[in-house]
């Protein structure tokens, strides 16, 4: 320990005087020799090494604030927690720990070293012993580190007893908010809840919502994600908001992505601190999974249609649970992919220091990423509203998007074709047209886009083998799907023997397109579906909308 030379006055009686003395003491012990005055005292001045400095009872000081403060901390834990049988949350293990921190605090500050050693009374000036002696240094750098926890602690502002359901929930938050940050999302705006604290305990404010506002350039992606919104009844709802008519919703993460035309998606996950063991299979707890239904079936987006009433629609695309499943994600698939697919219900492992592969596929699957070796295919609304899980409608009834949806197609190749077939393509009586079911990348998805398809328009080759044009709008009778080898001359022009499944659609009436719209660039073009009215509005080839074009 540092010490150093102190001056120590002592008063001793005239026997007692040893040494050297001053002259002025000299001549005062000689006037009370002659005197007789031998009851007389003396002060005298010695030099001794002590332990008593300004860097001692600082080291001093810092160990007693230590112990003093986890002294209060332990206090005020106690008396918070509630006894077990009303859900106390510390265990007798907390209470250990923060004891075996206390013990060597007590022992240290009980040496006979610090008995000597006075109160820290501040320093007068910079010690160069406290910052360049060994252990001084570190005890004094340490402590400006530790003082801030430490009052922190000691004033009850900033810890708070948190369970592992809580903290999982608020980290899958985040790390979903990570997830998207990687598929070239940047963050615009952040929104943070009001938290009150009471003794050690720490809550956010009912009714605020902590959000994260993203951004990807390449596509004008908006997504904003949330932290617990309250979704609740309202006595005069608003056009454009999400309600609940019957209680009140807080999903744990609320998603909504807001594409390039303005539409909004939308998807919920509910973060679960549990897992249930099927078979030695990591697997989300049944009734975890029975509230993503509710969530999707509470949650009602009101809108305005052209008449002005409110219409009601359920705005949640999908609903997941996330739980600490634990999976070689690597080699295995999701127990629940099949799930998500046909109703978009279903879960997803998520646990810290593990890759989470399956929900990063899926958020990339939903939004792309451009900085991705795959091919990326820009994100639109229309891909999500065909999916199975939002097609299915009541029994009888049948959902559909646009109520004018056209498919643009080439009529195939004349040569070794009947003659007839052809001929009745350039003056608007043909009744049939076949197309590759393989044509609609997503085969889950075909079905709704074809279905949903109530007009074609054909691009018909002229005299020219570079002018091609299309002049008539059919109307679409009935579509379905047939092998190659089963349509005959009159549906597909020549007979075949190849079993490939085809859609076959069966031509209505036919209508002149006003203007003739000329097919510029490349002889093959990829098909699309666009609007019959921009058909036939007089627009040109390259100003036709396009619609699901992510799925053709």
């Amino acid at each position: 320990p540092h010490a150093r030379l102190l001056p120590i006055a002592r008063t001793v009686p005239l026997e007692r005087l040893r040494g050297r003395l001053s002259a002025k003491l000299e001549a005062r012990v000689q006037a009370d020799i002659f005197d007789e005055a031998y009851q007389n005292r003396y002060t005298t001045q010695d030099h001794r090494l002590s332990v008593d400095t300004p860097e001692n009872r600082f080291v001093k000081m810092v160990v007693m604030r230590c112990s003093a403060t986890l002294i209060r901390i332990i206090k005020l834990a106690r008396d918070k927690q509630k006894a077990p049988e009303e859900g106390g949350r510390l265990s007798a293990s907390f209470f250990l720990e923060l004891a075996s921190w206390k013990a060597p605090l007590d022992r240290l500050v009980n040496q006979p070293f610090f008995a000597e050693v006075g109160e820290f009374a501040g320093m007068a000036s910079e010690s160069l012993v406290l910052h360049q002696r060994p252990g001084y240094a570190g005890v004094y750098r340490v402590w400006h580190e530790l003082k801030a926890y430490l009052d922190a602690f000691g004033s009850n502002a900033a810890v708070s007893m948190k369970s592992v359901a809580d903290l999982y929930e608020v980290w899958c938050f985040l790390e979903v908010k990570g997830m998207l940050l990687t598929l070239g999302f940047a963050e615009l705006a952040a929104k943070k809840a009001s938290i009150t604290g009471a003794g050690l305990e720490m809550k956010l404010v009912n009714g605020e919502t902590s959000a994260f506002n993203l951004y990807r350039h390449a596509d004008k992606l908006c997504i904003r994600l949330s932290h617990e919104p309250s979704f609740g009844k309202n006595s005069s709802p608003e056009v454009g908001q999400i309600y609940s008519w019957t209680t009140k919703q807080r999903p744990d993460l609320f998603l909504e992505a807001t594409f390039a035309d303005g539409r909004t998606m939308r998807w919920i996950f509910d973060a679960k601190y549990r897992v249930w063991d099927e078979n030695g299979i990591d697997m989300a707890p049944d009734d975890a999974i029975n509230q993503m239904h509710r969530y999707r079936d509470a949650l009602i987006h009101l809108d305005k249609i052209g008449d002005g009433w409110k219409e009601k629609s359920r705005p949640v695309l999908g609903a997941f649970v996330l739980y600490p499943g634990w999976f070689d994600e690597q080699d295995l698939s999701n127990p629940y992919d099949k799930s998500i697919d046909e109703v978009g219900i279903g879960a997803f492992p998520l646990l810290p220091n593990r890759p989470n592969v399956w929900l990063k596929a899926f958020l990339e699957q939903q939004f792309g990423n451009p900085a991705s070796s795959k091919k990326y295919i820009r994100p639109e609304a229309d891909k999500f509203l065909v999916e199975d899980s939002t097609r299915m409608a009541v029994t009888g009834a049948y959902l559909r998007q646009y109520n004018d949806l056209a498919l643009v197609a080439s009529v195939a190749p004349g040569s070794g074709r009947d003659a007839n077939y052809m001929r009745k393509f350039r003056d608007s009586t043909a009744g049939w047209y076949h197309i590759p079911v393989d044509t609609i990348l997503k085969k889950s998805s075909s079905h709704h886009v074809m279905q949903e398809t109530r007009h074609c328009a054909l691009v018909v080759a002229g005299t020219s083998k570079n002018h091609r044009t299309i002049e008539f709008l059919y109307e679409v009778i009935s579509i379905e799907i047939k092998a190659r080898s089963a349509l005959t001359v009159e549906q597909a022009g020549k007979l075949s023997d190849n079993n490939e499944k085809y859609w076959l659609i069966k031509l209505g009436s036919s209508r002149r397109i006003g203007t003739s719209i000329v097919v510029s660039g490349m002889r093959t073009f990829r098909v699309f579906h666009t609007s019959a009215h921009d058909l036939l509005a007089h627009k040109t080839w390259d100003n036709l909308s396009k619609r699901y074009v992510a799925l053709v």
